[in-house]
């Protein structure tokens, strides 16, 4: 019981660790020939403008003196966000005239090979909407080329930092990498301290449960190494938008119907949540650094007047630490 109160209770700001080699030469827009202190438009040399969009994404900095970028000040946009997430700066994109921001890769992708990419995203305090960045493979410096392999930031949140990521297979041995902001009249999203590598085999198991809603049958998805200290997530799909829900950790599985939902874990812990507005869940947690080889079972449930007996259940997931 403490065991799994140490997971779920251990929820942090993380930095981000790679498990292998970042595929990124400047995940945290520190390095190259950076912008003024005033001019918007301007990256640093590192990363490219992906579109024709004048001027283009914007580069941040709360040390103008010794990394030109503009103030998190400036127009209201990042007031209370105030800093990067690391270092001390990041580059935002607006979604309403598609300002796509790309690099090259430090090597290119192998075709075949599934990969990870994530990194810490925070909304504008003035554009609050959020449709994300579509990420992008490919061999060109231009939007729209290539591959789409995913959406990133979805969720993100204005005033605060948080970590998303997805996982890809790659299509070809693409040398370059593009973050296009989806499209939307108020969707301005910074972005800081990404990363781009080959993805660490899933330690979650998946288990069927659960009973289908609204939306289908909802889906719980857990991300991270599960090594001692480290980032990890649950993150919850397809549920009734913006409503309530309940994440159930047990340490054994019970496998009990309730309402018309297959019951996984013991209800060892319950943690009271709630979806967005597109009726998902992202849980950042860190897994503890003590004891070692702890397990456990997850499972999110809602009240929904779709499901068979009125309860939505997603489906379980076994979890074990290295």
């Amino acid at each position: 019981m403490n065991r799994i109160a140490a997971v779920l209770f251990a929820v942090a700001r993380l930095t981000a660790t790679a498990a292998s080699q970042n595929l990124l030469p400047d995940p945290s827009f520190e390095l190259g020939i950076g912008p003024d202190c005033s001019s918007q438009g301007i990256i640093p040399n590192t990363w490219f403008q992906a579109s024709t969009t004048n001027p283009g994404a914007d580069t941040w900095s709360t040390d103008c003196a010794t990394a030109p970028g503009m103030s998190p000040s400036s127009w209201g946009h990042f007031t209370n966000l105030g800093t990067a997430h690391h270092g001390v700066r990041f580059v935002a994109g607006w979604g309403a005239a598609n300002e796509a921001i790309g690099t090259a890769l430090v090597v290119p992708l192998v075709a075949g090979n599934t990969y990870r990419i994530g990194g810490w995203f925070a909304l504008s305090e003035v554009h609050r909407d959020n449709n994300g960045y579509d990420v992008w493979v490919t061999d060109t410096s231009f939007r729209l080329t290539g591959a789409f392999v995913g959406t990133l930031g979805t969720t993100a949140q204005f005033n605060v930092w948080t970590w998303h990521e997805i996982s890809f297979r790659a299509p070809a041995a693409n040398t370059k990498l593009v973050l296009d902001p989806r499209p939307g009249t108020a969707s301005y999203i910074a972005v800081d301290d990404l990363v781009l590598d080959v993805a660490p085999p899933s330690p979650f198991t998946v288990i069927p449960g659960g009973a289908p809603g609204v939306l289908g049958m909802p889906r719980l998805i857990g991300t991270g190494t599960l090594l001692p200290g480290q980032p990890m997530s649950f993150v919850a799909e397809r549920f009734i938008p913006n409503s309530p829900l309940a994440l159930v950790i047990g340490a054994t599985a019970i496998y009990a119907n309730l309402l018309g939902a297959l019951f996984v874990p013991s209800p060892d812990i319950v943690v009271a949540l709630a979806s967005d507005a597109a009726g998902g869940m992202t849980l950042p947690l860190t897994w503890p650094a003590a004891p070692p080889r702890i397990t456990l079972y997850a499972q999110v449930f809602a009240l929904d007047a779709a499901a068979p007996q009125g309860l939505s259940g997603s489906n379980a997931l076994f979890a074990q630490g290295n």
